[in-house]
């Protein structure tokens, strides 16, 4: 989206930013979002209980594994919202505040279903009915129970940035500038082949806002009939 020549940047919550500021303020937010994860009740995933982090639902504000993050891609975006957490996709403001105010912990307040998940062999189909109840449905709420503060206190000293209001400091550019330019040539990590969210490479930017041609992106789910 561009206005007055100043290109904007839309999160997958829905607020526009100035995109130089966003792709300036990357490295920054993309540490902080680090530091979320590995609170020890976002380590491990949200659903599966099991599944290493590397993946989130930025609108229910949790952390995933991979596999249950395509699950989530797969039940739609009405429900779930599904973003890397890698590097390879840009994050605002908006979105990291989400997942500070949230996280896993809360999850399993609020919607429960953690000591009840199908077993890690079931199908897609059992696991996509088992989120949609859990989210959608709120089928396990009655059932949460709330977190013992002994399993909330870190083996190390907790950051002082993840304290409430311990966003990074937000990097402003000047009024006048030229746009910053982006690596075309990134390689993308494996886990973020769901290719889902929005990048900060030009190669991945809408031709709307740009000229030339657009690679297409093979779609990693495609495979399944997702």
């Amino acid at each position: 989206m561009s206005k007055h020549g100043i290109i904007y940047w839309k999160s997958k919550l829905g607020t526009n930013y100035v995109k130089d500021e966003v792709e300036v303020n990357h490295k920054a937010n993309l540490a902080y979002l680090d530091k979320l994860r590995k609170l020890p009740e976002n380590r491990i995933c949200a659903d599966c209980g099991i599944g290493t982090t590397i993946w989130a639902s930025v609108n229910l504000g949790v952390f995933l594994c991979l596999r249950c993050a395509s699950l989530h891609r797969g039940v739609g975006t009405h429900i779930s919202i599904p973003k890397g957490c890698s590097g390879t996709y840009l994050w605002g403001r908006d979105e990291l505040e989400q997942m500070e105010r949230l996280g896993n912990g809360h999850a399993a307040e609020v919607y429960g279903g953690s000591d009840i998940c199908p077993p890690q062999d079931a199908s897609d189909t059992i696991w996509k009915q088992f989120i949609v109840d859990k989210y959608a449905n709120r089928k396990y709420a009655s059932q949460s129970k709330p977190r013992k503060e002994k399993n909330l206190v870190p083996s190390y000293s907790t950051p002082k940035q993840l304290k409430k209001g311990g966003l990074p400091k937000l990097q402003k550019l000047p009024k006048q500038t030229t746009s910053i330019p982006c690596t075309s040539n990134e390689k993308v990590p494996v886990e973020d082949l769901l290719n889902i969210g929005n990048t900060h490479s030009n190669n991945h930017i809408p031709s709307v806002f740009q000229s030339g041609t657009v690679e297409k992106q093979t779609d990693f789910f495609a495979q399944f009939g997702l």
